[in-house]
């Protein structure tokens, strides 16, 4: 390189566009990343940015019987397999057309030798050229092909016809005649040996070694090509319920013991706190019954008392669609089903296939509503048992796998049957932790060992978890969690971060303690 043009990034590579396409040829770029930053992230996104790397697509469409039909490599095979054992049918049918004809020609010459002279004399006879044939057809019953090849023939030639040869020919015409006929007659055997000894001859005819390897690799995905541009961070994605959603590196929360009064945070009310990683996918369901995908570096980064960006300006929703549930689907994920909690007391198991081909910014149909119910809960599950818990304190533990998996746009079964006023606040799948954690409207908490909820029958009431009342306020959240674990508190107008180790923990029956004081708590999640 005749130059260098140095560059220290901070990893992002913002401009480097430009930079590439005003430098010539001859011209280099030196890219140095800080130390705290992945050079391959930065490499990926060079490569996506301009033409240090390139990657072209086949169209592998094809017109097939007039209709354009996306084809794989078997289709193609199977399709021009089949072209050409009809163009070989074909070929068989022109050549037997003409050997029939030319069949006719000679049998009508071979009859003529037997009376020649007097053939020859009824056409020197004759007024004219059509007179004549007419002549030979009423006389001999020659046919119309016949009589026309006779007299057009030259009087020279007539007379010095050899019956050999004309036998000869007719008897190596009949032969082709019948060759004809079993090559149209037989698809499965001689028009596939034909087609067999066209291709052997092709190769030894252009039998040298191919100058291009063909392999066979795997694609990345449009989702994976976008996460391999992305430096992993932990954050907490913060979702309001006018849908401004920010996320937060999970680094600004930092543990401060129970009872504290938190810091300040966004004066909206909050829909939904995740715990996620700027490398998984969000999921984000509308009031519609529609699902939105979005990678969660793509959801721009806030502060604690920041407002944030409305999913409207990233998403492409329709009128007055709104958001009710937002999920987080991890890129490391082993789940095979996606489970659906209603308001209402449903659950609905369908398959993770049916809800990841689709565009990142243009929803599908994901469930149907019925009786003004709505979504509380979209979790990710393969076999693990689901624990139900209602805003009355009734919890119910069933397992995942006596629900049979239903279509996307299915209604769903009854998870839990509810008193009056009551509904469901929580759905989770149990995994290894240990404890559930419940919290109440006016800040109060407590874990209760997992080994107190019997595995249960779906769609029963469950056992009490929880009481709440008038001192305590409704019952707001529920998680799993382990003594390790740290918790996030969501409130208004604070929140709060504590170690679940200061969570008290108690029987069923037990009211708990205070983990935020003067705020109205409105959820919670592990972090």
């Amino acid at each position: 390189m005749d130059s260098v043009k140095k560059l220290i990034v901070d990893g992002t590579i913002d401009g480097i566009e430009d930079i590439y396409n005003r430098s010539s040829q001859k011209n280099g770029i030196l890219v140095e990343v800080e130390c705290s930053n992945n050079p391959g992230v930065v490499l990926n996104q060079l490569f996506s940015t301009t033409d240090l790397q390139k990657s072209y697509n086949a169209n592998q469409y094809a017109l097939v019987g007039k209709t354009p039909i996306l084809l794989n490599f078997k289709e193609y095979l199977k399709i021009y397999i089949e072209h050409n054992l009809n163009c070989i049918k074909r070929e068989a049918e022109f050549d037997l057309k003409k050997a029939k004809t030319r069949e006719e020609i000679v049998e009508g010459l071979i009859k003529a030798l037997e009376d020649i002279d007097n053939i020859i004399a009824l056409i020197k006879a004759s007024e004219s050229a059509a007179a004549a044939r007419v002549a030979l057809q009423n006389k001999y019953n020659f046919t119309i092909n016949q009589s026309k090849a006779i007299v057009d023939m030259k009087l020279g030639r007539l007379a010095h016809l050899e019956g050999v040869e004309l036998q000869n020919e007719l008897n190596e015409l009949i032969s082709i005649i019948e060759s004809c006929n079993n090559i149209i007659a037989n698809k499965n055997s001689i028009q596939v040996n034909i087609f067999r000894n066209k291709l052997e001859a092709l190769v030894k005819k252009y039998s040298k070694p191919r100058k291009t390897e063909i392999m066979q690799i795997e694609l990345p995905s449009k989702t994976q090509k976008e996460i391999e541009e992305v430096m992993p961070e932990d954050v907490v994605v913060v979702v309001t319920k006018t849908g401004d959603v920010k996320r937060i590196p999970k680094t600004s929360f930092r543990s401060q013991n129970r009872a504290g009064r938190g810091v300040k945070t966004v004066d909206d009310v909050l829909l939904d706190t995740i715990s996620t990683n700027t490398i998984d996918t969000l999921m984000i369901f509308t009031n519609k019954g529609k699902l939105y995908r979005l990678l969660v570096d793509k959801v721009p980064t806030g502060t604690n008392t920041s407002r944030g960006t409305n999913l409207a300006s990233l998403c492409n929703f329709e009128p007055q669609e709104q958001i009710c549930a937002v999920s987080s689907l991890y890129r490391d994920t082993n789940a095979e089903y996606v489970i659906f909690f209603t308001k209402n007391g449903l659950i609905k198991k369908t398959k993770l296939e049916e809800y990841q081909n689709l565009k990142k910014t243009t929803g599908i149909q994901a469930i149907k509503f019925k009786d003004n119910d709505e979504l509380v809960d979209v979790t990710f599950v393969k076999d693990e048992n689901l624990l139900v818990v209602t805003k009355q304190g009734l919890a119910i533990q069933f397992e995942s796998t006596t629900i049979n998996p239903i279509g996307r746009i299915a209604v769903g079964v009854r998870a839990v049957k509810l008193n009056d006023g009551d509904y469901v606040i929580a759905g989770l799948p149990i995994s290894k932790k240990q404890y559930l954690a419940v919290f109440t409207e006016k800040g109060l908490s407590k874990m209760t060992e997992l080994t107190e909820y019997p595995i249960q029958a779906r769609g029963g009431k469950g056992i009490y978890t929880y009481k709440p009342s008038t001192a305590t306020g409704e019952l707001i959240a529920a998680i799993l969690v382990n003594k390790d674990d740290s918790v996030l508190i969501t409130g208004k107008p604070n929140s709060i971060c504590i170690s679940a180790s200061e969570i008290p923990i108690g029987s069923r029956i037990a009211l708990g303690n205070i983990m935020i004081k003067n705020s109205k708590v409105t959820n919670a999640i592990k972090l």
